[in-house]
């Protein structure tokens, strides 16, 4: 009889939290994730875990941050949506493949006016998560839009405008709907406005790209 892995059990909750956040009932897909993160941490506090699952289960638990603040997100409570992707990069450590939590913590602070592109940290993690998504379109994420749109949105916030459009463009040709069009564009609004104080060239980049990147010929 093969073993029950109680991790089973964690990714069944996950989904369940899924349906129930596609269904708007936010509150109840927050408990799921939350229980589900209980779980993790549990696991993750047991003696003598084996380095590969360690692993399988810290990427777990980052996930499951970074599905609780896309929750948070949705309720509006951007503090606690900051919060969770901020632990879910830290659980995912400097050198992590994935972009997901360090890329919404980046743009969400900036929102927030938490940091500024002046702050050190904030530069070292741009330039982290272009490195990790000009690795990644070249391979596992090639045919994926979200890596070509984070790419074009990191990219403008190092000053890299050609780059930018280059991979908006190349991730157009993925095939992304239009709803998956607008949303990085709606995030790149909120970066400039916050950007425009203290770096008022790069909001003005960032609002030529988002007018080209809505206008009728978007060719680079």
């Amino acid at each position: 009889m093969m073993k029950f892995d109680p991790l089973q059990d964690i990714r069944e909750l996950k989904q369940q939290a899924v349906a129930l956040r596609n269904r708007d009932r936010l509150e109840a897909a927050l408990e799921a994730l939350e229980r589900a993160e209980s779980a993790l941490e549990g696991l993750l506090a047991e003696p003598d875990l084996d380095p590969e699952r360690r692993q399988q289960l810290a990427a777990e638990l980052a996930d499951t941050h970074g599905m609780k603040g896309g929750v948070q997100r949705r309720r509006q409570h951007m503090d606690e949506a900051l919060s969770e992707y901020q632990a879910g990069a830290a659980v995912e450590g400097a050198e992590a493949t994935t972009t997901y939590n360090l890329g919404n913590s980046v743009l969400l602070s900036l929102v927030l006016g938490r940091t500024t592109l002046n702050d050190a940290k904030t530069r070292e993690d741009i330039d982290r998560l272009v490195a990790r998504l000009e690795r990644q379109v070249l391979g596992a994420r090639a045919d994926e839009w979200w890596a070509y749109a984070d790419l074009a949105q990191f990219r403008l916030l190092r000053g890299d405008v050609a780059g930018a459009f280059e991979a908006y463009a190349a991730g157009r040709n993925t095939g992304p709907t239009q709803s998956e069009q607008q949303r990085p564009l709606d995030v790149m609004v909120e970066v400039a406005a916050a950007v425009k104080a203290t770096h008022p060239q790069c909001h003005d980049d960032i609002t030529a790209f988002v007018d080209w990147a809505r206008g009728p010929a978007w060719k680079v």
